[in-house]
């Protein structure tokens, strides 16, 4: 499947957290990291600010925490992160199905790896809740959404089985888990925005701005 975003307007949307980003809610939100009270940091972790630029290689230490809502009542306490972004690989759309839409209208897609670090977790929520585990996805020149591709990770090398679980339960402190979103440069008429970098998005955790952490080449 894919998600073509040209500079004017957007198709579908994402995922949840990008309807959030997309409508600038908690854009208004706390951009000064020093007034966030976190449960039980790990030491010495420093909070990565709302808003900040990195270059691709660069670590961002963020943090996310599940909250109970009427379509999801599990909770979970505030979890710590660190995310390393490595630089993007190109692959051909001929190793996904020809039956998918990638295949037809890209010419090329575009593999952002990265890798998220679990560094521990506060003590506002059960031992054994469920956890957000962050997520990258691609971005323009500009910091804006550029064309996405939903295809499986195994496009970019990266097993799902390696990945870091939601169930706080199966984290091991310290460990490092890959990741990957994944973009596309598309065909004439399918142009859209050419993804460049990656970004996050607190999501409103803590009432911080959502504003993204961007990582450009």
């Amino acid at each position: 499947m894919l998600r073509t975003h040209s500079r004017w307007y957007a198709t579908a949307v994402i995922m949840a957290v990008l309807a959030v980003a997309g409508c600038g809610l908690f854009d208004d939100g706390i951009e000064d990291v020093s007034d966030v009270s976190l449960p039980r940091p790990p030491a010495g972790f420093a909070l990565t600010p709302p808003g900040a630029t990195l270059t691709l290689g660069e670590t961002a230490h963020v943090a996310t925490k599940q909250v109970a809502s009427e379509l999801f009542n599990k909770t979970g306490p505030t979890t710590y992160w660190a995310i390393v972004t490595r630089r993007p690989k190109v692959v051909d759309p001929s190793l996904v199905s020809s039956g998918d839409d990638v295949a037809r209208q890209a010419t090329k897609i575009v593999c952002f790896v990265y890798d998220v670090t679990f560094l521990g977790s506060g003590d506002d929520g059960p031992g054994d809740g469920v956890v957000i585990v962050p997520h990258l996805y691609p971005v323009g020149d500009d910091g804006g959404l550029a064309n996405s591709a939903v295809v499986s990770n195994n496009v970019c090398d990266v097993a799902i089985d390696d990945e870091a679980s939601s169930d706080l339960g199966r984290l091991e402190v310290g460990k490092t888990y890959p990741d990957a979103c994944i973009g596309f440069i598309g065909k004439p008429g399918h142009e859209g925005v050419e993804p460049t970098g990656v970004a996050f998005r607190y999501g409103g955790f803590a009432g911080l701005s959502n504003k993204p952490v961007w990582w450009q080449s």
